[in-house]
């Protein structure tokens, strides 16, 4: 896979992903990490589930299960791992926030209640009580490799460029129109800005009137990610049509870059009633290339 670039951005190379890979993904509490192991060897052929014997599904044909990879989130992960690795952008990692952007949303505003993502309770199949699975819904799994140096703007020294303040950078993750933050004095350190903002439904041609640069800054067109998302993740009134399962993710991945750099794995997850672009349709900035009239793009992940 050889993503677009712009003139004079780094060029991502031939991306070499596992071929074969498959996840097998649920949330579960800590204290439920035994249960999980076990079955994940019970899909792996152990023959055993909960201490009896249980024949294990015939999955050998289909899958090869190589690893398994515990997801978690806490307030400022992102930064202490960047602290830690002395990566070039970390000081422009909110300590505040748990996503590698920097952002972060309100979920009250951003999440619906969960009978609402149910094939049932949706109203958008024809599931009613007591049909199979009615309580059931979709899972949307979203794997994003991000070049979180370019996101934020800074060269290998980390020097940040023209395009590295908040302001530009919160512009591309929710909306221009209005931003929905200016920052602080200091747009650079710490993120620039607050790391939790709210999540405004401001309907579903938020994105069109962004892409006609109407209500933008100096008239600039510019859409954000969470704008464009907005235009199918809800309901005409607003209400979110999806429940979400942020996770920042840290892992480096097997490509190679032009120049090299080091760039790490993201994933996210929702539920919903039926299918649904969200999360791998439209992103702003970084690591997914699409030709733009004047400004680089970007890839991240914020709720909707």
């Amino acid at each position: 896979m050889r993503p677009w670039s712009a003139t004079g951005q780094r060029r991502f190379a031939d991306l070499a992903v596992q071929g074969g890979a498959a996840c097998v993904s649920e949330p579960w509490r800590p204290s439920h990490r035994p249960r999980v192991q076990a079955l994940l060897r019970w899909l792996g052929r152990s023959q055993t589930l909960a201490g009896r014997p249980q024949p294990s599904p015939p999955l050998t044909d289909l899958l090869s299960f190589t690893s398994a990879r515990a997801m978690f989130t806490q307030i400022g992960l992102p930064r202490k791992l960047a602290d830690e690795a002395s990566l070039s952008y970390a000081f422009m990692v909110n300590p505040r926030s748990p996503m590698w952007m920097g952002f972060a949303d309100q979920q009250t505003a951003g999440t619906a209640a969960a009978d609402t993502v149910t094939f049932r309770g949706s109203s958008l199949t024809t599931a009613k009580s007591g049909s199979y699975f009615d309580h059931g819904a979709v899972q949307q799994l979203s794997h994003v490799l991000m070049d979180l140096q370019q996101f934020y703007g800074v060269d290998d020294a980390g020097v940040p460029g023209d395009d590295a303040s908040f302001t530009e950078r919160v512009q591309y993750m929710f909306r221009s129109t209005p931003p929905p933050s200016p920052g602080n004095a200091d747009q650079i350190t710490d993120g620039g800005g607050p790391a939790f903002l709210p999540n405004t439904f401001q309907g579903t041609d938020d994105a069109l009137l962004s892409a006609q640069g109407r209500g933008t800054p100096d008239g600039e067109r510019r859409i954000g990610h969470l704008s464009c998302l907005q235009r199918s993740s809800r309901t005409a009134d607003g209400r979110p049509l999806h429940v979400r399962m942020d996770g920042p993710g840290y892992a480096p991945w097997t490509y190679r870059t032009d120049p090299p750099s080091p760039s790490w794995s993201s994933r996210c997850s929702s539920r919903v009633p039926t299918s649904s672009p969200r999360c791998a349709g439209t992103r702003p900035r970084s690591t997914w290339r699409r030709p733009t009239a004047s400004r680089r793009t970007r890839t991240g992940w914020s709720g909707s």
